[in-house]
């Protein structure tokens, strides 16, 4: 009987992880596009910039690799806010649930090495998601980024 538990605990294990690995990849892609566009969006914006550094000499591996930092930095920028707000969200509900509901107390442990793989995991996403967009960047004809308004 005990041995039937566990095997049913372990499938309820099983499908709980694959249900929340969909929910994380999900939840990443969305991240991704979400700095394709707002990289996109500072690129369009940037046109007229874009023509006059290139214009006065700026190779277009220049101009992609200032795109591809701009979106690192923003990767880790977002992955630090998302690390904070979540200990510090984590940190309250432990203590609003447990000392508030049942007046119980438990010590909050926070994983630094698991902090430090979502910091990376971040920068490595936004460095893949500013590749497209500064190709695009790059590929600006000078003439048309002058005289864009």
């Amino acid at each position: 009987m005990a041995f039937d538990n566990l095997i049913q605990d372990l499938r309820y294990t099983v499908r709980t992880l694959r249900r929340d690995a969909g929910f994380t990849t999900f939840a990443v892609l969305i991240a991704g596009l979400g700095i394709i566009v707002t990289m996109l969006a500072s690129v369009l914006e940037r046109t007229r910039e874009i023509g006059i550094l290139r214009s006065i000499g700026m190779l277009r591996s220049q101009v992609s690799r200032v795109v591809v930092i701009e979106s690192v930095l923003l990767g880790m920028v977002g992955g630090a806010l998302g690390a904070g707000a979540g200990i510090v969200i984590g940190w309250m509900s432990l203590e609003g649930f447990l000392k508030g509901d049942y007046g119980a107390s438990m010590q909050y442990h926070v994983d630094f090495s698991s902090i430090l793989w979502a910091l990376g995991l971040s920068t490595l996403l936004s460095a893949l998601a500013g590749i497209y967009p500064a190709r695009r960047a790059a590929r600006t004809n000078i003439v048309e980024a002058l005289s864009y308004e």
